[in-house]
């Protein structure tokens, strides 16, 4: 429940957005703690679509902790926080640039790894709900496909 796939577009209700992917995620990754679970609150989760030649990551990151209790997002600690996951998987950053998502601020961070595959990173607080949405891929003829589909990352509007 929750999310599904229509005309090629992937849409996740709890997560309040939409991608350009037209299948569902290989993983879900649910950071939910069993706290977190019996209080029924929805802490993120992180999607995972793995390609022939391009892999894609989107995690959503409501205003809570792992164990379901309220924490407000800041935007420095997301962006830090990315900062500190590139270098601590021994990642080089090749750039970091702050971009915009319609009236959202966001930062993209470039990155290889060291077998070669490279990413784009973009990370985005859209109201309360931080968003990393990445792209992955090892032969640069890909990256224009992998920047159509971050492109097409869209927040939805809440119903008031």
């Amino acid at each position: 429940i929750g999310e599904s796939v229509e005309n090629g577009v992937f849409t996740s209700v709890n997560g309040k957005f939409t991608i350009a992917i037209p299948e569902l995620p290989k993983r879900t990754l649910d950071h939910a703690t069993e706290k977190a679970k019996a209080k029924r609150v929805d802490v993120g989760k992180q999607f995972v679509w793995l390609f022939e030649k391009t892999l894609y990551t989107l995690y959503y990151n409501p205003p809570f902790d792992f164990d379901g209790n309220p924490s407000p997002q800041v935007y420095a600690d997301i962006e830090n926080g990315t900062r500190k996951g590139i270098l601590n998987s021994n990642a080089t950053l090749i750039s970091e640039k702050p971009i915009k998502l319609g009236e959202y601020r966001g930062t993209e961070f470039r990155y290889v790894i060291s077998n070669g595959v490279r990413y784009i990173n973009r990370i985005y607080l859209v109201g309360d709900m931080g968003y990393q949405v990445v792209g992955g891929y090892a032969d640069e003829k890909e990256e224009r496909a992998v920047i159509a589909v971050l492109d097409s990352f869209t927040p939805l509007k809440s119903k008031p």
